[in-house]
């Protein structure tokens, strides 16, 4: 009997699936302008009304008799299956802007705007956010105009609210039923619901103070310029995942608890200079900032304020996220003695790491290495940023290269590094200068198989600095003159070479693949960035 006799069917299966996406955004804006004399005003009312909504939907079946049968009602209807998801999410803005200026000497802004969000219910869908600036061009006053070094010379300050509706949910106000809890009633499978989301109607608005003050500098005719500024961003309300107690049958409910202030400064210099065929322009900038968590829980005081995810911690005073390590002494143990006359730490030998008796229980050293001696340590955030641009130009010849970097932030070793057996990989090279009892080591430790006593707590041996300067980008170009370029009835004809990612300087003891990238951003993981070498020639008729 064949196969079909006998109501075999295939392997093959088939799911066909529909996505719809729609969205909609009116806006009316209306504008005004007046100048009398000296004085200019500009001002701006508007209205905006943005909805998105997404439609989707899908089939399946399986056990279709080839691969080559496309139609969905081939399959066995024993097998069919379909899903859909509905979600839609609108805001609606009112906003408007006053300018005015006396002069180009006094610079005054006021801005105000008006969302309501359909993410929030009813008791809380609007927030309102203002800003105002203001600004003071010296170089246009009596004062200034003898001073030939200054061409431009300007103080700004402003200060605003900005307003974040978004936190992964678009109904996050909603108390919410999943239809995931079928039941048998008799013979038959009935479709049953249970509870998903516990719902807040009391969401609403993440609201961001942000302050800055700032100047811009132009001498020697705008060929020395520099540019400043100094802020305080800070961030009340912020949409964050509160944990519930399992009690409650949820795991977390969105709240607006934490608050979260940065500040520091951004400055920037640029030279720029032409002698006759020659022209060079120089840049840098940098930027400070600091990070600091000023409450996760309003009601809550001292150590009970904090959250803790694996090796990170956000608490109170210090950076989100900061790495929550055991401190390494930067010694190994030696000798058996060694070990003896230490810490405790639980199947410790000669090879492993020695760590710092940091606390206890009772808050002192206690003689033992724990969870109590863990200390805050670094955050993968840099606290510094900086980049620099030469470009030079000759008689078409033009060169120009791009540095950045970053410093003081640092990644946690992963994958082999942390564990040298990871995936039955073989070991990396830094593992043959490893600690053995023929070759004692004072920098490598001995090699563990999974877990061993120098991983049993996430410790600073395995804390990189990522500190680095890259260079970018290189590019070396020559543009053809308009003689040449007429004969080949061209308007314009280059020829370049360029280079990415060409060196990376990095700390020493730096072992991950790209200090560009942090741990939440797949440090260990993914691709590293290509050095990439390319050649080209742009012709424009």
């Amino acid at each position: 009997m064949s196969d079909l006799e006998n109501n075999f069917y295939g392997n093959a299966s088939l799911k066909m699936s529909s996505s719809r996406n729609y969205r909609i955004n009116p806006h009316v804006q209306l504008n005004y302008e007046k100048n009398f004399g000296k004085h200019n005003l500009k001002a701006m009312a508007a209205v905006s009304y943005e909805k998105n909504s997404n439609n989707y939907f899908d089939a399946y079946r399986g056990k279709f008799i080839s691969n080559y049968i496309h139609i969905l009602g081939a399959g066995d209807p024993t097998t069919k299956d379909n899903s859909s998801a509905l979600s839609k999410y609108a805001i609606l803005s009112q906003f408007g802007r006053i300018n005015y200026d006396y002069a180009d000497k006094y610079l005054f802004e006021f801005n105000i705007r008006r969302d309501g969000s359909s993410r929030f219910g009813s008791n809380y869908k609007y927030g309102v956010f203002p800003s105002f600036s203001a600004g003071w061009v010296l170089t246009q006053e009596d004062f200034m105009k003898n001073v030939p070094l200054i061409n431009f010379f300007k103080l700004r300050a402003s200060w605003g609210q900005l307003g974040n509706q978004y936190g992964g949910d678009n109904f996050p106000y909603m108390a919410k039923i999943a239809y995931n809890a079928n039941y048998v009633w008799g013979k038959t499978v009935e479709t049953g619901v249970t509870p998903s989301s516990y719902g807040n109607p009391d969401l609403h608005w993440e609201t961001t103070n942000v302050t800055n003050l700032g100047f811009n500098l132009h001498l020697l005719d705008s060929e020395l310029i520099f540019e400043g500024d100094y802020f305080i961003r800070k961030t009340k309300d912020i949409l964050f995942n509160t944990p519930l107690p399992y009690e409650t049958g949820f795991s977390s409910v969105m709240t607006n608890l934490a608050q979260v202030q940065n500040n520091g400064f951004e400055f920037m210099a640029t030279y720029q200079k032409r002698f006759n065929n020659f022209n060079m322009s120089i840049s840098g900038n940098t930027s400070y900032i600091r990070n600091k968590v000023i409450s996760l829980d309003p009601t809550l005081v001292g150590e009970a304020d904090r959250h803790i995810n694996g090796n990170q911690i956000t608490t109170r005073d210090n950076p989100i996220n900061s790495y929550y390590l055991v401190k390494w002494t930067g010694k190994i143990y030696q000798t058996q003695e060694e070990v003896d006359n230490s810490p405790h730490v639980s199947g410790a030998g000669p090879g492993d790491l020695i760590f710092e008796d940091f606390s206890g229980p009772d808050g002192t050293p206690d003689g033992t290495i724990d969870a109590y001696d863990r200390q805050i340590l670094g955050t993968e955030y840099p606290s510094w940023t900086f980049g620099a641009n030469l470009s030079f130009g000759y008689k078409g010849f033009d060169l120009s290269v791009d540095f950045q970097g970053i410093a003081d932030a640092y990644s946690y070793g992963t994958c082999e590094y942390y564990t040298p057996t990871f995936q039955g990989s073989n070991f990396g090279q830094f593992w043959v200068q490893r600690w053995t009892p023929e070759h004692p080591s004072e920098t490598v430790p001995r090699v563990w198989v999974d877990n061993g006593p120098n991983n049993t707590y996430a410790n600073t041996y395995f804390l990189m600095d990522r500190t680095y300067l890259r260079l970018k980008n290189l590019v070396f170009s020559y543009t053809f003159p308009q003689n040449i370029c007429k004969r080949l009835r061209a308007s314009r004809l280059r020829v370049y070479a360029s280079a990415s990612n060409l060196f990376t300087w990095t700390k020493k003891g730096y072992k991950g693949f790209d200090p560009e990238r942090s741990n939440s951003s797949g440090e260990r993981g993914g691709i590293p960035q290509a050095t990439t070498f390319k050649m080209g020639i742009d012709l424009t008729f």
